[in-house]
């Protein structure tokens, strides 16, 4: 008994296809589209420049009046408080004036013998 051989599959032979790109000239068809916005930007150019230097002009004025406004509200906190030091200072110095003064050694001594019966 003969064994069976395996047949062989007779595959169509490859083709080389190179992995480098292929790269092609092609000419660029004018676009009317893209012409016409280049001349529409040529256009606008120095109204867009006008439009950025007043949008600057703006902002730094409102910058401006935000600093003057900041500046005016921490015066007057500063004012406030310079005020609030001023009381504070005014009544202390009250409250020493009205309380008792301290008696010195000497006087103490003297006091006690005046008030003392003997």
């Amino acid at each position: 008994m003969a064994t069976p051989s395996p047949k062989l599959k007779k595959f169509p032979a490859k083709q080389t296809v190179s992995s480098a790109p292929r790269f092609e000239i092609v000419e660029e068809e004018p676009n009317a589209v893209a012409e016409s916005w280049s001349s529409f930007r040529q256009l606008l150019e120095p109204l867009l420049d006008a439009s950025r230097n007043v949008l600057g002009d703006v902002y730094s004025s409102l910058a401006q009046a935000v600093l003057e406004k900041k500046e005016e509200l921490e015066d007057r906190r500063a004012e406030r408080m310079a005020e609030q030091r001023r009381v504070a200072r005014k009544l202390r110095s009250r409250r020493k004036a009205a309380s008792p003064r301290l008696l010195e050694a000497g006087s103490l001594s003297r006091t006690a013998e005046t008030k003392s019966p003997s």
